[in-house]
């Protein structure tokens, strides 16, 4: 099953697109991976992650996320893919894998389409 990370609604509403979506949708099309794109709802209206820190991000995704009441039986035993676009320190995906996983999916896995470094890991 794919699951795109999940912008807020004030977010989505300014941006016009969640680009994990996109990208989520182009995999499930190639792929034969059930996609639900609301599997995750980010409730908390998180100001952006760059230029935060770890510890700053971390804290910025604490309790931002929670399961689709919907899909709850739906995930439970399954193995779940997170796409997200970039990940930099993995405070977003590792947020939605613990909601994914407190309500009974077996396994979260984490695909990204690109990952930053510092310069000194260059």
């Amino acid at each position: 099953m794919l699951m795109p990370v999940p912008l807020h609604k004030m977010r989505l509403r300014k941006r016009k697109f969640n680009q994990s979506l996109v990208l989520a949708k182009e995999l499930a099309k190639n792929t034969k991976l059930k996609l639900i794109p609301d599997l995750v709802k980010r409730i908390k209206d998180t100001p952006s992650q760059s230029g935060l820190n770890q510890k700053l991000r971390r804290a910025n995704m604490k309790s931002a996320f929670v399961i689709n009441e919907n899909y709850r039986e739906a995930i439970r035993d399954k193995v779940i893919i997170v796409i997200d676009d970039v990940i930099t320190t993995g405070s977003t995906i590792n947020e939605c894998a613990k909601v994914l996983k407190q309500n009974g999916a077996r396994e979260v896995h984490a695909l990204s389409f690109a990952r930053t470094v510092k310069p000194s890991d260059l």
